[in-house]
Parts: structure tokens; sequence; C-alpha cells
């Protein structure tokens, strides 16, 4: 958990219970509140000041290769990519939640995982790199859904492209 500046913002991905002031934050893996005003807040569609982001992890396996690339992966490789769905919006005041992370693991199932794990991604793409698929799955998901904001592809522990949808 952690408090920082005039705004507070408390990280509840990593915490199952805890007291912040006179409230009690119970964790929903993943999820970051971020408020101006604590003590304005509300729980449910009526919140204000109030954003509220959650986040659902995911993996698969493919090979690629990077034809412009000038170096060794212009040559066929692959990686356990790792994926993170970012969500944001307002809890459902009948289910105090801002989605059911079963239902944002069925949509990425059905779009993504089944096309992708175990596949070549050259076969969809011209030039694969993480990048690339973080925009394309940006996309995908936002079809389902405008709420979905990011997506971090990650092809090794420390190498990752975010794409964040922008309102204009």
């Amino acid at each position: 958990m952690s408090i920082a500046g005039p705004q507070t913002a408390v990280d509840v991905g990593t915490v199952t219970s805890s007291s912040v002031g006179s409230a009690t934050v119970t964790a929903t893996t993943g999820a970051t509140i971020v408020s101006t005003n604590p003590s304005s807040q509300q729980v449910g569609g009526q919140s204000q000041g109030i954003e509220l982001s959650i986040s659902k992890d995911f993996t698969f396996s493919a090979s690629h290769q990077l034809p412009s690339h000038p170096g060794k992966c212009k040559n066929l490789h692959g990686h356990n990519y790792k994926v993170r769905l970012t969500m944001t919006g307002e809890l459902d005041t009948k289910t105090r939640m801002v989605e059911d992370f079963y239902t944002i693991s069925e949509q990425f199932k059905e779009s993504i995982d089944r096309h992708f794990d175990h596949a070549h991604l050259n076969d969809h793409f011209t030039e694969p790199t993480a990048e690339v698929i973080a925009c394309y799955i940006l996309g995908v998901m936002r079809a389902y859904d405008k709420r979905y904001t990011s997506v971090t592809v990650w092809e090794t522990d420390d190498c990752f492209a975010t794409a964040t949808h922008i309102e204009r």
C-alpha cells in the first residue's frame, strides 16, 4: 500500500486488508485507487474524484522473427509473452466491481489467446514487435469494452511495451 503527496494513491494489488485513516480497504489483485479527497469518496457509481483501474495478467508462448532487425532477432526465435490488460472505470453499484475478472479472462481467451498461443506471430504481423502486439491487443480489447485503457506486453522479464488509449 502506498500513500503519496496531496493526492492519495492506494495500491491494493498486494494487500488483502489494510486500514488507511478511518477507512479499511480490502484488496482486489492489481487495483489502484486514486483520490484527491479521500473524505469525499463514495463506493459505487456515485464516486467523486476517484478513478479505479483493475488489471489482469495473461501469458502465451509464440515464435516470431523481426525481418528488419539488424541483429539476431531477425532469426526465428520465441518468447513466453506476458500481457497485462488494464481497465479503468467506476464501481458498479450492484456488483461492487469495475468488471468481473472472469469476463476479462474470457474476452482475452476468445480474441487473443486462441490465435496467438503456440503460433508464429509473423503469420499475423509483418514485424511482430512488442509494440505492434500491444497496440493490436488494445484495439481488439477496446472492441469489447471501451474501458480497456492500456495493454503491456513483455517479451522477457525486463523488456516490455505499453500501449495506452488517449481520448482525443
